[in-house]
């Protein structure tokens, strides 16, 4: 008889053990917080930080805590622009994704070692000075939209490969892409008014370049020191071309 109780209770055990506990089988909420005025979360799944709200970002203070396998972030349609110091000395190693309109502030992604791709798509308003700058490491940029303005040293010496423009751009300003010598390719599917002095100067890895048309203006030393430049394409629109613009290319 003893013996019989015991298998009993045995299998009264297992059978509890495989009923489903509300408590343990409830889902925990994903991590979630808030940087400056605006909110994040985390899908574990896909590895995904999303930030979403309305305010301009900011450095924040104190800074998130993020989850350290995060894989690409995604700034929502909404937020403004992305201000200086934002993502200063950011460590994880994420693509970006901008899914609306947005100006990108001088020093927003200094010495961000990491970066991975960064795509913008819908309209820049203006890339402010030295905005990548700083070792910046960067994958591929593309921006699907318009971009009215890309300031002096933007993406001065930055780390990065390649950048398309699908849309039409207004200035590219001086020094923009200085030294950034890991530049492979930088395509216009769209127009540009004015390429500034300097722009690609020292950029040893870019082979070809094509002016795109509508463009009137190559500055000064803008393709100089390009080492392995060795097709340059020039519409008929261009009237000007500045002093030593392929100097030692």
């Amino acid at each position: 008889m003893k013996r019989r109780i015991t298998s009993a209770a045995l299998a009264l055990c297992l059978m509890l053990t495989l009923l489903p506990i509300p408590a343990l089988a409830a889902e925990t909420d994903p991590p979630s917080g808030t940087w400056g005025k605006n909110n994040w979360t985390y899908d574990a799944g896909t590895c995904t930080l999303t930030v979403s709200g309305s305010a301009p970002m900011e450095k924040a203070d104190p800074e998130p805590a993020f989850p350290y396998d995060v894989k690409k972030a995604v700034i929502t349609d909404g937020i403004p622009s992305v201000g200086g110091g934002a993502f200063t000395d950011w460590s994880l190693q994420a693509d970006i994704e901008f899914n609306g309109p947005v100006s990108i502030d001088s020093g927003a992604f200094s010495r961000c070692f990491n970066l991975g791709d960064i795509v913008f798509r819908e309209d820049v308003d203006t890339i402010k000075s030295n905005a990548f700058s700083e070792y910046c490491g960067l994958g591929n940029i593309v921006f699907c939209r318009d971009v009215n303005t890309i300031e002096d040293g933007a993406f001065f010496d930055s780390d990065i490969i390649s950048v398309t423009f699908q849309g039409q751009v207004g200035t590219i300003g001086k020094d923009v892409f200085r030294d950034s010598v890991y530049l492979t390719e930088a395509v216009f599917h769209g127009g540009v008014g004015k390429i500034s002095d300097g722009a690609f100067c020292g950029c040893t890895k870019l082979r070809n370049f094509s002016v795109p048309d509508g463009a009137t203006e190559i500055g000064s030393k803008a393709f100089s020191d390009c080492d392995v430049l060795t097709a340059v394409y020039i519409p008929a629109s261009v009237t000007s071309i500045g002093y030593q613009a392929f100097e030692n290319s």
